[in-house]
């Protein structure tokens, strides 16, 4: 007797190899996690599926599972890796599933956080992000942070509109080496403080931390600000370079070898000049490069040929809506995030440096960039900075970052403005009918009651029973003065000897005040301030 077939199937095992990381989000911001998983039968495909808190996740298909959640609190998140085996048994078909589940992880959603996300991207679409917490401290961008194969820094505020203190260095120059000899030192680079408001989810852009010039800072394709590079030292120079300008700051000139020039506020435009330094660039209408030994100037937005191709302006951002980054090809860098986007990479015209000769040092980076020296062992001069009125600067100069420092920018939280100590209260009154018409209160009075207001004006009145104030103070002061601004009552009548005549602390943070008029009448006061003490 001879049995039916079977088919014998020898199920794969499935290994997850990384598992899932905690996160913490803030609310109705994206949470990622990611799983890699490997089989030991490479024909069958593997298949994901992802769990919060034991509910399994419609879409999420994939090796890594992006969700988000309008709800504050602690979930757990679970994923799976499964390929689904089918066998044939006596005619039947029957699928098997092999599962692998990863540990779970604790996803936090809390309160948004001052947190600046840093995107870095090579040139054939390699990709690298940072998170930095301002909530904990600084945080500086340098090359230490993406190195010179990130030829791109784009950066977001991601839980919440910030506004942030910049202190920029642009890179001071370096040296010119000639048959073994070095050079005298390059000049300062240009050094700037400013603050600028950032909007959740817009893209901002820097150039020049990760390869050492100067630095250009972009809001979507438009430039914002430039600090200058300082220019190279020349073998046997009789001085250095010379030094960057700072943010809206001229470049320093050598003798013979003129610095990069101040363009005013905004006067930057589309049509740029490389400088002498750039082997045969390849120009856009209306660009044109300059000779030996001139520097150049940038252009005052972005204009990458992939998205002026498809018909966007240069200065306009790349879609209305979220979207990945691409790289000057056109290619979609998939791991990074979906944002308001506006960088147009390709074309920024920022290598402005004047060219020298081989034993004179080139002209810093700039938005206009510095002269090459015009003859042999000279000096380069300094780059200059540039402003486009977006940002406030606080604090702008010529050089003032020596040479051995990098370029950078250090991020700060701009500190809340100290609370109000003073408030004033603005009230009229109506005697005939005893109501009030208006009650306003400012500043570090945050609410004002008044009390009894059927009562009648008695003489030297400082009662509980008669008309007076309270007032709720912004902070828990331990005393207060208060202050007549205008010597009317609130019914209107003018009395240049209207005082107040109590202040009683009647505890957490509330004030009674009571006013008499020059008779000594009780009444209340039409417009009067309150210091904290």
């Amino acid at each position: 007797m001879i049995s039916n077939d079977a088919e014998l199937v020898v199920l794969p095992l499935i290994t997850i190899t990384e598992q899932p990381e905690n996160n913490t989000t803030s609310t109705d911001i994206n949470a990622k996690f990611t799983i890699v998983a490997t089989t030991t039968d490479s024909r069958y495909d593997i298949n994901y599926y992802w769990t919060i808190d034991d509910v399994i996740q419609s879409n999420s298909n994939s090796a890594t599972f992006t969700t988000s959640s309008s709800q504050t609190g602690e979930k757990k998140v679970k994923g799976y890796a499964f390929s689904d085996i089918t066998s044939i048994n006596e005619g039947k078909s029957i699928t098997t599933r092999v599962i692998a589940a990863s540990n779970e992880v604790t996803w936090t959603i809390g309160p948004p956080r001052s947190i600046i996300r840093f995107e870095g991207f090579t040139p054939t679409g390699g990709y690298k992000s940072v998170d930095a917490n301002l909530d904990d401290g600084d945080f500086t961008l340098d090359n230490t942070v993406f190195d010179s194969t990130y030829n791109i820094v784009t950066y977001y505020v991601r839980e919440k509109n910030l506004d942030l203190t910049m202190y920029i260095d642009g890179a001071p120059g370096g040296s010119k080496t000639f048959r073994g000899v070095v050079g005298e030192p390059g000049g300062e680079g240009g050094k700037s403080t400013v603050t600028l408001s950032h909007t959740q989810n817009i893209e901002h852009t820097v150039l020049g931390t990760t390869n050492n010039s100067a630095v250009f800072i972009y809001r979507g394709s438009n430039l914002l600000m430039v600090a200058g590079q300082g220019g190279q030292g020349g073998v046997n120079a009789p001085r250095t370079g010379g030094a960057g300008g700072g943010v809206n700051i001229a470049g320093e000139s050598i003798p013979n070898s003129p610095a990069g020039a101040l363009i005013s506020s905004g006067g930057l435009s589309l049509s740029g000049i490389f400088g002498s330094t750039v082997s045969n660039p390849t120009l856009q209408s209306g660009d044109t490069q300059a000779t030996s030994p001139n520097g150049g100037r940038t252009i005052s937005c972005t204009k990458g040929q992939y998205w002026t191709s498809l018909g966007i302006s240069p200065c306009s951002d790349n879609s209305t809506d979220k979207i990945k980054f691409r790289i000057n090809d056109g290619t979609e860098v998939t791991l990074s995030d979906s944002i308001i986007r506006g960088f147009k990479p390709g074309y920024t015209l920022t290598t402005t440096e004047g060219l020298g000769d081989e034993t004179s040092g080139n002209g810093g980076r700039g938005a206009t960039g510095g002269t090459g020296a015009f003859t042999s062992f000279q000096s380069g001069a300094g780059g200059s900075g540039y402003t486009d009125g977006t940002a406030n600067i606080v604090k702008t100069e010529l050089g003032g970052v020596p040479v051995g420092e990098n370029a950078k920018i250090k991020f700060s939280l701009v500190p809340p403005p100290p609370p109000a100590v003073k408030g004033t209260v603005t009230h009229a009154f109506n005697n005939s009918n005893n109501t009030t018409s208006y009650l306003n209160f400012t500043d570090a009075i945050i609410n004002a009651q008044v009390i009894n207001p059927n009562a009648p004006d008695q003489r030297f009145g400082q009662g509980s029973n008669l008309k007076y104030y309270i007032i709720t103070m912004n902070n828990d002061y331990s005393n207060i003065s208060v202050n007549v601004d205008q010597y009317y009552t609130a019914a209107g009548g003018y009395d240049p000897r209207l005082r107040p005549t109590k202040i009683q602390n009647l505890g957490n943070r509330k004030w009674g005040v009571w006013f008499n008029k020059g008779n000594g009448y009780n009444t209340y006061a039409r417009n009067w301030s309150v210091t904290g003490l």
